[in-house]
């Protein structure tokens, strides 16, 4: 039986005092698009004891604005124009898998360097770039005060998740860690269900 999706608004996660106010509902949500989504599954009855299991990039964290801080650095950098950091931008949203993006980076833009040069600077700079988004760590608190249980499921680099919550200050709220690296799973296989 799948889990029950809750469905909260982006930058309202949990307003302060409503945690166990919320409604459950069933359904397959469609994706990290405005709305932050948890998938819950109640362990105890109602909404007390239950376990939350949140992605991390556009849902605890605003990646795209850390990418955007990002690729504002490399174009001072190396004198790039408007064009090229929309170009950049599309590119973001296109190609997902990073190795992938940064090759058509170094195609498009040689004078940014090497593609595995450029992924690594990528890497040990988005932690410090990518900030959680506004009430996120008080609507975890709040979570875990009346009695959740909180896990992230995020595909992606140990380093570099890991990093994101750690200096978000988001990493100590969560009972369990789960990066695709680390396991060697990726959302959405199914033994994640």
């Amino acid at each position: 039986m799948p889990w029950p999706l809750l469905s909260l608004p982006r930058g309202g996660l949990l307003p302060a005092g409503t945690a166990g106010g919320f409604t459950v509902e069933g359904g397959r949500g469609a994706g990290n698009c405005s709305a932050v989504q948890l998938r819950a599954r109640a362990l105890c009855g109602g909404l007390r004891g239950v376990l939350a299991l949140v992605d991390l990039d556009e849902t605890l964290v605003d990646r795209q604005a850390g990418f955007a801080t990002w690729a504002r650095g490399l174009a001072e950098e190396h004198g790039l124009d408007a064009e090229a950091m929309a170009w950049l931008r599309a590119t973001d949203r296109a190609i997902k898998e990073r190795g992938a993006f940064f090759a058509a980076v170094t195609d498009r833009l040689p004078q940014v360097g090497a593609a595995d040069r450029l992924w690594e600077r990528y890497r040990s700079a988005m932690p410090e770039l990518t900030p959680a988004f506004p009430g996120v760590a008080q609507a975890l608190m709040d979570l875990r005060d009346v009695g959740w249980r909180l896990g992230v499921v995020s595909n992606g680099r140990s380093d570099n998740q890991r990093g994101k919550l750690a200096r978000t200050g988001l990493l100590d709220l969560f009972d369990a860690v789960c990066i695709s690296e680390e396991t060697g799973v990726r959302k959405p296989e199914r033994v994640l269900r």
